[in-house]
């Protein structure tokens, strides 16, 4: 796997981020596995002591997984959703 993201820091802690990922896989005796994804997201991080702060954001995603072989066998997803993360910053 190899994924690559960023976030840009607006005034008042708020972010807004992207980011992307691609996958590819090869078993014995199975096709080969591939998947593109992306994701953007808009959050704020909210000081609650020294170094540790809460995250809540809105975030969408989307991937696709192509399972190789002889006929084209493609999986496609997309969410949007909101979440709330807890951390350190040093």
């Amino acid at each position: 796997s190899y994924g690559l993201s960023a976030a840009y820091f607006l005034e008042g802690n708020y972010y807004v981020g992207a980011g992307m990922i691609m996958t590819s896989a090869t078993e014995t005796g199975f096709d080969d596995v591939s998947e593109f994804g992306f994701g953007i997201e808009a959050g704020k991080f909210i000081p609650i002591r020294e170094n540790w702060y809460i995250n809540p954001n809105v975030n969408f995603s989307s991937a696709e997984a192509d399972f190789g072989g002889d006929v084209t066998n493609t999986i496609g997803t997309s969410q949007l959703g909101l979440s709330i993360g807890f951390g350190a910053r040093f």
